[in-house]
C-alpha cells in the first residue's frame, strides 16, 4: 500500500509555471525496506540496506544504511547509530 512517484505535473493550471512538470526514475536499490503506507515523492531514492518507516513522506534521496521516520522523513538512524535531524 505505498506510493512510489516518479513524477509531478500539476497540469493546465495556473500553478503550472511555479510547479513544473517534473520526470525523474525512482531508484530502489538492494536491500531496501519500505514500510506499508510510505510515499516516497519524485527524486527521492533510497539507498540500499536503508529503512523507510510506515506512512512516511520521504521527499529527498536517503542513503545506504539509513532509517527514516516521519512526515516529512527524517533521520533515524544511519549506520547504526540514532540520529536527530533532517535528511540532507
Amino acid at each position: 500500500n505505498c506510493t512510489l512517484l516518479t513524477h509531478q505535473d500539476v497540469g493546465e493550471r495556473p500553478q503550472q509555471s511555479k510547479y513544473p512538470r517534473t520526470v525523474h526514475p525512482l531508484m530502489i536499490e538492494r536491500c531496501a525496506y519500505i514500510g506499508a503506507g510510505a510515499t516516497i515523492l519524485v527524486g527521492a531514492n533510497i539507498g540500499e540496506f536503508a529503512v523507510v518507516g510506515a506512512g512516511a513522506l520521504v521527499n529527498k534521496p536517503v542513503t545506504a544504511h539509513t532509517v527514516v521516520g516521519g512526515i516529512p522523513a527524517n533521520i533515524l538512524e544511519s549506520n547504526g547509530s540514532k540520529q536527530s535531524g533532517l535528511l540532507n
